[in-house]
């Protein structure tokens, strides 16, 4: 996953294999919570982020997205509040990243890359750019079925979501054009959970990884290009 601050001009990568990851909702939702994170380092005083991407509805638009970020505003006093603008089709406005990547392709057209950890230092040589490793992914997929109500949020037709500070409450625009919000309160917490308590994504369970399948043709490849030991 790649995005850009068009603050700094900086770019982020975060990558992960398919060994540990594919690219569903909750792993979408890992990475940017991961990307957001060190942003925050670079700049601790931010009070606002705008997020714009494409309108993919199973990567992006989604009930596990705005979950990730409802919490992930938890863990910093000075951020406000988190929106995420979507996309029109045929008119993007995320050119930065589509530049990023031509970019990428430029650096590594002509380089020899063997492994994962050789394409890592491959992109950590290119200028004002930062890699993030992904380890381990959180399951918000889980939580957003159990403890809320977001079939209340029309995500087919959102342009825009926004979250504050006030878990459990998302406001959406269905226009760029419209000047005011419509606020829809979406949870429903048990009630063995204590009113006011608000949870972090440190409390997420990490999500379950099912073992990867790997096809007859990789484990030919692989046995071709095993080690040999004498």
């Amino acid at each position: 996953m790649t995005a850009h601050l068009s603050l700094s001009k900086k770019s982020y990568f975060a990558i992960w294999h398919e060994g540990s990851g594919g690219r569903g909702a909750n792993n979408m939702a890992s990475a940017i919570v991961k990307i957001l994170r060190q942003i925050m380092v670079d700049h601790p005083d931010t009070k606002e982020l705008i997020l714009r991407s494409d309108s993919c509805m199973c990567q992006n638009r989604n009930s596990v997205m705005t979950l990730a970020l409802s919490l992930f505003i938890q863990d910093y006093r000075n951020l406000e509040a988190i929106t995420q603008k979507f996309c029109e089709a045929g008119h993007s406005n995320i050119q930065e990243v589509d530049s990023m990547h031509s970019v990428i392709q430029r650096h590594l057209k002509h380089q020899e890359i063997f492994s994962p950890l050789g394409l890592v230092r491959k992109l950590n040589t290119i200028k004002n750019t930062q890699t993030i490793q992904m380890t381990d992914f959180w399951d918000f997929q889980a939580k957003a079925k159990k403890e809320f109500q977001f079939t209340r949020v029309p995500f087919t037709q959102v342009r825009q979501i926004k979250v504050t500070r006030v878990t459990g409450v998302v406001f959406y625009k269905l226009d760029h054009e419209s000047a005011d919000w419509t606020i829809v309160s979406v949870k429903t917490e048990p009630r063995s959970v204590r009113k006011g308590v608000q949870r972090k994504i440190k409390e997420i369970p990490l999500s379950k990884i099912a073992k990867p399948v790997i096809g007859l043709e990789k484990k030919e490849r692989h046995q071709v290009y095993a080690p040999i030991h004498a």
